[in-house]
C-alpha cells in the first residue's frame, strides 16, 4: 500500500481510501446490529410483558449505541472522502486538519464510552 517511492500526498490518499472502506463496513455492520436489536427487542418485550418481567431495556440501549456508532462512521466517511474524491491537487488547509483531529477525538471518546455503557 505505501511504497517508499510514493509522495506523502499519495500515501495520504491511499490511507484515506482504506479508512473509507473500513468506515463503510463498520457503518453497515452497526446498522444491521441496531436493526436486529430493535426487531429482537419488540418480540421479546411482548413475551416479557405477557409474563410480568420488568427491567428489559438493555436491547434499546444496544440499539441506540449502535445507531450513534453509525453516525460516527458516516462522519469518518465524509471527512476521508474529501481527500479521495477531491478533483485537482488537494489543498491542505487548517480547517481540514481541525475536522480530522475532532473526528479522531470523537471516535476515541465514543469507543470508550460505548464499551463502558455496554458493560454496565
Amino acid at each position: 500500500m505505501c511504497v517508499p517511492s510514493q509522495t506523502s500526498m499519495q500515501k495520504q490518499h491511499n490511507m484515506s481510501v482504506v479508512c473509507i472502506v473500513f468506515d463503510s463496513m463498520y457503518f453497515l455492520l452497526y446498522l444491521i446490529s441496531a436493526t436486529m436489536h430493535m426487531v429482537e427487542h419488540r418480540h421479546r418485550e411482548k413475551c416479557w410483558d405477557a409474563h410480568g418481567y420488568e427491567g428489559h431495556s438493555n436491547y434499546t440501549i444496544y440499539a441506540v449505541l449502535s445507531g450513534i456508532t453509525c453516525i460516527v462512521c458516516i462522519m469518518g466517511v465524509f471527512v476521508h472522502s474529501k481527500v479521495v474524491c477531491f478533483l485537482g491537487p488537494f489543498q491542505r488547509d487548517e480547517n481540514y486538519y481541525k475536522r480530522v483531529y475532532y473526528l479522531i477525538c470523537v471516535q476515541i471518546f465514543w469507543m470508550g464510552a460505548s464499551i463502558l455503557m455496554e458493560r454496565f
